[in-house]
């Protein structure tokens, strides 16, 4: 009798461990989604060249602490000849600061982004001028000291799901690969995005899903045995032959 007693209690004391084990991976998940995905119904930018501190405010009742702390801030210029990521400090009521010192009467491209979902982009500057002719990258295959990559596909068209493919080859040394990933963004600054891929292969492929034709920029990261890399394409994405 007392040893089914003790057996009756170690298995709800397991089956009680059993639930909680499942509560907790279920919280995980749901806070993992959290952070890829935001809703949010404004955003205020307040964007001077009269000093470094930059402002910007995300009106949403649904923003929790893991996507304050993995918002960030992309910034171009209208030239696409750099690009910078910024980590914005919160400082209460879904407000948030970064430091930054834009040149005067020069146009600037900002988004603000969550992992890969761009929560608002904004043009700042523009000028009434016309802009700077910008050409399509004509030699797909670039070649470092440490490597070679080769930007492959068949055909980009817009609100079309085009296959892209980087494929690295002729290494200096062994290759370990992690963290890649690009930024890429419209000549005229009206679409910004950050794409990630998690495999670690010398070939990566990738989706693309761009709203219209035009101009877009890759600046490509990635770490090559633990080093920083970047490279950078300029794609002319044409509209569907009939």
């Amino acid at each position: 009798m007392k040893f089914r007693f003790i057996e009756t209690i170690c298995l709800a004391i397991l089956i009680i461990l059993l639930i909680s084990n499942r509560l907790l991976n279920h919280s995980i998940l749901s806070n993992g989604n959290q952070v890829s995905s935001l809703k949010v119904q404004k955003v205020n930018w307040h964007l001077t060249s009269k000093e470094s501190s930059q402002e910007v405010s995300i009106i949403s009742r649904s923003m929790s602490v893991p996507q304050r702390d993995n918002l960030k801030i992309f910034i171009t210029s209208e030239k696409l000849d750099f690009y910078k990521v910024i980590d914005p400090v919160y400082n209460g009521n879904n407000h948030f600061t970064f430091k930054y010192t834009f040149k005067k009467k020069t146009p600037y491209f900002v988004s603000i982004f969550l992992n890969d979902q761009t929560i608002d982009t904004k043009i700042f500057q523009m000028n009434k001028e016309e802009n700077d002719n910008l050409y399509p990258t004509s030699i797909l295959t670039k070649k470092t000291s440490d490597y070679r990559v080769s930007l492959l596909y068949t055909s980009i068209f817009p609100k079309t799901k085009s296959k892209i493919t980087f494929n690295f080859d002729q290494f200096k040394r062994h290759s370990k690969f992690s963290n890649h990933q690009f930024y890429i963004i419209k000549d005229d600054g009206t679409y910004f995005k950050q794409i990630n891929n998690p495999e670690k292969k010398s070939k990566v492929k990738y989706e693309l899903d761009l709203p219209k034709a035009g101009m877009y920029k890759i600046f490509y990261e990635f770490d090559l045995n633990d080093e920083n890399k970047t490279f950078n394409y300029l794609l002319d994405v044409n509209d569907k032959v009939n």
